[in-house]
């Protein structure tokens, strides 16, 4: 259900969130937001946060040591695109078609 989403609260718990999650196993947590961003987005507020804490609590899942960085940026088209990055073991060749596979 698409409404109207405070995208810098959105933002600020997600890395609040995040960054625990990390910290708990010892690992850092790096937000990097390519500015500008909107302050104000229109999309399932719920539905991306899922998607993006599954992400994010994969990828502190399966790194054992270092960091996952989330970046986000905005482009001219009305697109926001994420990033989650880790430094763990990566996902074997022949799995990633069945990532997002439900």
């Amino acid at each position: 259900d698409n409404q109207p989403v405070d995208f810098t609260s959105f933002l600020a718990d997600l890395e609040n969130l995040s960054a625990l999650q990390a910290q708990q196993k010892g690992l850092r947590f790096n937000l990097e937001p390519t500015l500008p961003l909107p302050h104000q987005v229109i999309t399932d507020g719920t539905r991306l946060r899922q998607i993006l804490w599954n992400l994010i609590s994969n990828a502190v899942k399966f790194t054992q040591q270092g960091q996952v960085t989330v970046r986000v940026r905005y482009d001219e088209g009305d697109m926001l695109h994420f990033e989650v990055e880790d430094s763990g073991i990566g996902i074997p060749q022949d799995e990633l078609d069945k990532i997002f596979a439900m």
